[in-house]
């Protein structure tokens, strides 16, 4: 394999054999070999100008840990040099094992340097297993080892249950006055580090939403087909510096080719051809600057909700439920929610599913003269959220969200009321218990608008990547934030990022790496194709 000097920014890469013939397997089952000609490549920095490149003799010793399929540590091996044929012996007979790979720099065998692992494995006797396989930097910032085929933004990124990300749309054309949507698929391998391109979608579209179905397919809805570089401005809102045109009504269930790379080479798994479809959508539920939110498939059913954003000049009051059969696959029709004159019209709400099925909870993007930023919508009825406390809950725009153990955490975004003559910057978290109506906030480090927010369990902490600090410069922020949800915690940190970023997708694995996608660094809207690596837990 060969890499070219862009190619290998903060990458580690490993190539392994894994042989299950007589001479490694004996009378127990099957073994692993780890053959010499390995290399390993590590830089100090995303930025060209200072890239090192180290070799395996720079590490004092490897380690491997092999799982079944149920997570049970099976076999660990520990090297004290990489050189030669070293076997890792009495494996016997494993399905869909995962093989973990850690590598020590010199002075420090207590903890790794990089770490990497291949999934969905299969070991067997008088059979050879061959992966390849990237090792990621474990305290410091990564790139990818290849950019994606474009730059783009206000794509969807799905994480497939074998480990691999499907980047699907998004804007990766743009002139001095407009972006036009492109149909480009692409999937990102984090296991062997390559981007591989697909078949195109059948409607160009950004700033869409998708989902993962159970048999593996995506669904891909809403969205637009292109952004018109110009002050955008409805309902007596302050101006955006962009407007969101012609939005894509019709649906696809996307499929992405499986197996993944380590399966295929090596001759098991399902193999499952790419391919689209188009499922046309009755009632044109879809709009320019709406929300989604997708349930979680259950009873062989999933709901998509939109809701809010403009039609024809105008904030929208309507919520569409649009429901689908899973299994089998098949479009049951969209319901609007609510009564639309119970419900002040809206635009880009945050939007949750509530404590009750069938429910949602919004909050904000309400336009002027509104009083009622949180409230319930069911199929029949919307209703105030009626909170106590003393904090004012502010009409907010353009945060991040999330849902966590029945509370909505939002961050950052702007906040605007008919009191105001602009848009105010946010620099708070807000929890809100749905049940219990309580709201609490805490400061975050860095006020944003347009942010990505993601729940990371294992440390119960809310991730903030990215997003607009000022709207005077349009700049992008290069910071990612990390911040306690606790409220006796006062535990905030962050970590820059090589590129400032708006707009793109992020994706956190098992391992607690985070993926960040593409974007723009500005609402200028210039599509970058970097993919950077972070692991949360370094963060500092």
């Amino acid at each position: 394999m060969v890499y070219f000097k862009r190619l290998f920014l903060f990458l580690t890469a490993f190539f392994i054999l894994l042989s299950c013939d007589s001479e490694s397997c004996g009378e127990s089952g099957c073994g692993i070999d780890v053959s010499d000609g390995i290399t390993l490549y590590a830089a100090g920095d995303c930025k060209e100008e200072i890239l090192t490149s180290k070799t395996l003799s720079d590490a004092e010793f490897f380690h491997v840990k092999i799982l079944d399929s149920t997570g049970k540590t099976v076999k660990t091996q520990s090297f004290s040099k990489i050189s030669g044929k070293m076997t890792v012996s009495d494996l016997g007979n494993l399905k869909n094992a995962t093989v973990k790979f850690y590598a020590y720099t010199k002075g420090n065998n207590s903890e790794p340097a990089w770490m990497g692992e291949a999934t969905n494995v299969s070991f067997t006797e008088g059979e050879t297993t061959s992966l390849d396989v990237i090792l990621y930097p474990i305290y410091k910032t990564a790139c990818f080892p290849v950019n994606l085929s474009t730059g783009r933004f206000g794509q969807t990124v799905t994480k497939l249950n074998d480990g691999r990300f499907l980047v699907a749309g998004g804007f990766s054309t743009c002139s001095s006055y407009a972006c036009e949507a492109s149909k480009l698929v692409e999937i990102i391998d984090p296991e062997t580090g390559t981007v591989s391109r697909l078949a195109d979608l059948s409607i160009a579209r950004g700033f869409h939403t998708a989902k993962l179905l159970p048999d593996g397919s995506v669904l891909i809805a809403g969205g637009v087909s292109n952004i018109s570089k110009a002050n955008f401005s409805v309902n007596s809102i302050p101006s955006l510096p962009f407007e969101m045109e012609s939005s894509v009504q019709n649906m696809e269930r996307y499929t992405p080719s499986y197996p993944k790379i380590n399966v295929a080479k090596n001759g098991y798994g399902t193999v499952v051809s790419n391919k689209t479809e188009v499922i046309t959508v009755s009632g044109n539920p879809f709009a320019p600057f709406q929300s989604y939110k997708w349930t979680e498939p259950t009873s062989g059913s999933i709901t998509l909700y939109a809701n809010g954003g403009v039609i024809n000049g105008e904030l929208s009051q309507n919520v569409y439920g649009i429901k689908f059969q899973t299994s089998p696959f098949s479009y049951s029709g969209a319901e609007l929610y609510g009564s639309s004159s119970d419900r002040d019209p809206s635009i880009m709400p945050i939007m949750e599913e509530a404590d009750i099925a069938g429910t949602i909870f919004s909050i904000g993007g309400k336009g002027d003269g509104s009083t009622e930023f949180a409230e319930k919508v069911t199929p029949t009825s919307t209703t105030s959220w009626g909170y106590s406390g003393s904090i004012l809950l502010p009409n907010l725009f353009f945060a991040g969200s999330f849902k966590s153990n029945g509370t909505v955490y939002t961050a950052g975004g702007l906040k605007y009321d008919s009191s105001l003559s602009s848009f105010e910057q946010i620099s708070s978290l807000y929890g809100y218990n749905i049940s219990a109506k309580t709201l609490y906030k805490k400061e975050i480090p860095l006020s944003v608008a347009f942010p990505e927010m993601f729940y990371y369990e294992r440390s119960d902490m809310a991730v903030v990547v990215g997003g607009v600090p000022d709207f005077a410069t349009m700049q992008g922020s290069s910071t990612i934030q990390r911040v306690t949800l606790a409220q006796s915690s006062a535990n905030k940190t962050s970590i820059n990022m090589e590129d400032s970023r708006v707009f793109s997708s992020s994706v956190l694995d098992k391992n607690g790496f985070l993926f960040v996608i593409g974007g723009t660094p500005s609402l200028g809207l210039t599509p970058s194709a970097r993919v950077e690596i972070f692991n949360i837990e370094s963060i500092e």
